[in-house]
């Protein structure tokens, strides 16, 4: 193995005490492996279930996980057919498909290939919400939450 190829993948240890990974052609450490894996470990934390972030008899709940969603609806009205027999309020959910996020964005696609509107994660006072476009607009126009916006891992979802 050449010396180039010796520095470009060794890891070096200075003294006892952490390692110290080089990159070919820098002058200094390079940290960047370990700040590539806090910034994998960090774009995951939004990942779980957005629930309303208030009482709601009727509203969304979705999953973000490991670049699926699982986007399901509820009510606490049930429509029932002519016979009187109970029908499937929301028959078209839950909707299931794959999201890619960029910059807050999450982009989504239905397992049919269908595209949704974005949704966007924006973290306020200690929580990550799933907003809608308007709803990101209201916030950045008054600088507070919607009322019921979709919150990671709390609200009282009613259903």
């Amino acid at each position: 193995m050449s010396r180039l190829a010796m520095r470009t993948f060794a890891v070096r240890r200075m003294r006892p005490g952490p390692q110290v990974w080089y990159s070919s052609g820098m002058k200094y450490p390079s940290l960047s492996i370990l700040s590539s894996t806090a910034l994998l470990a960090a774009c995951s934390s939004f990942e779980g279930t957005y629930s309303p972030d208030c009482i709601a008899y009727s509203g969304d709940r979705i999953v973000l996980q490991d670049g699926a969603f699982t986007w399901d609806r509820f009510t606490d009205s049930i429509p029932v057919d002519d016979a009187g027999n109970p029908m499937d309020p929301t028959p078209e959910y839950p909707l299931q498909g794959s999201y890619t996020e960029k910059g807050g964005t999450l982009s989504l696609q239905t397992d049919g290939g269908q595209p949704l509107d974005s949704l966007y994660v924006r973290r306020q006072n200690g929580k990550y919400f799933l907003l809608t476009r308007d709803q990101v607009d209201r916030l950045e126009s008054t600088g507070d939450v919607p009322e019921c916006a979709l919150v990671l891992g709390g609200g009282d979802d009613g259903g």
